[in-house]
């Protein structure tokens, strides 16, 4: 695994973020800890709790128990879950919740979801003040499309950011990464590789790698020749290639993948290793111009 600089305090973090989700409850106590404890095997130290079952917190907290805090990094994530207002109580809830089920003393990376954020009582505000001075967590975040890095850039409270960032971004929306990443803002980047952790249909790789991309009405494949390299570079997996291509921009902090398969991320996490070929250099450039030109408004995405 390669790690990478996390903020500018000088503390690093793996390259990949593993995110972990159990929106049914449905995964024991043990399977969590069997599933965490392969990722952290394999050099993760950081983890993206989406939707939380008591059991999955329990066993994030029992793994990463014998590690140093400082080395480890847990984004906990707050929802809208179906409310129509998300007040001060759901906060303050959530986030007790978070430490007691974890053990944790704070959490990294309390992050709101970009519908959450809409939903926020006025006086949510003020607890979530209160738990950020009670070092219950380090740093504010926000879920969402581009306008979620506009927030990153008006409202200095915020100071991460989990978004799509595809290889092909538009420029636009890079530079706007770029200039938040010089602000100390955190950048996770999601990526998909692997078994989907949301939702129960099942998405090709091509149609994951177009999202990744930033078409929400998706051309055809036939129109999206510069993406014919992540899949026919000899000794590369579509999937490994389409990480270590996102990791090339040193503004990223960490790519979230959706997978906790064994073998996925023993691949992953040796593909942070590896050189590139010399020739897929060339190949970005080409995609990330493509991307540019396939976006009609020029000027990033909208949020999904």
């Amino acid at each position: 695994m390669r790690y990478r600089s996390y903020g500018n305090n000088g503390k690093t973090v793996s390259s990949i973020a593993v995110q972990l989700d159990d929106p049914r409850s449905d995964v024991s106590y043990s399977e969590w800890r069997a599933r965490i404890r392969v990722c952290l095997l394999q050099g993760v130290t950081a983890f993206e709790v989406v939707t939380a079952s008591e059991a999955l917190a329990k066993a994030l907290g029992a793994e990463i128990a014998p590690f140093d805090p400082s080395g480890i990094v847990v984004i906990w994530r707050i929802r809208p879950s179906g409310r129509p207002s998300i007040s001060s109580l759901n906060i303050a809830e959530a986030i007790e919740a978070a430490l007691d089920w974890t053990g944790l003393a704070g959490l990294d990376v309390l992050m709101l979801e970009w519908d959450a954020y809409k939903i926020l009582e006025p006086e949510a505000w003020d607890v979530l003040d209160s738990f950020a001075q009670a070092s219950a967590f380090e740093r504010l975040g926000i879920v969402g499309g581009e306008q979620a890095v506009d927030l990153c850039l008006s409202d200095r409270r915020f100071t991460a950011v989990k978004t799509f960032f595809g290889i092909g971004e538009n420029p636009i929306l890079r530079r706007k990464i770029i200039e938040a990443s010089r602000l100390d803002t955190l950048v996770f980047a999601r990526a998909y590789f692997g078994a989907p952790a949301e939702g129960d249909s099942t998405r090709s790789l091509m149609s994951e790698i177009k999202e990744l991309l930033g078409f929400k009405s998706p051309p055809p494949p036939d129109q999206m020749p510069s993406l014919d390299f992540l899949k026919t570079t000899p000794n590369w997996t579509a999937e490994d290639l389409t990480l270590a291509c996102l990791l090339t921009d040193p503004v990223i902090t960490a790519a979230v993948v959706e997978t906790t398969d064994a073998d996925a991320i023993v691949s992953l996490s040796q593909a942070t290793e590896r050189d590139l070929p010399k020739s897929i250099f060339a190949q970005l450039e080409i995609a990330r111009t493509a991307g540019a030109q396939l976006d009609s408004r020029k000027v990033g995405r909208k949020p999904s």
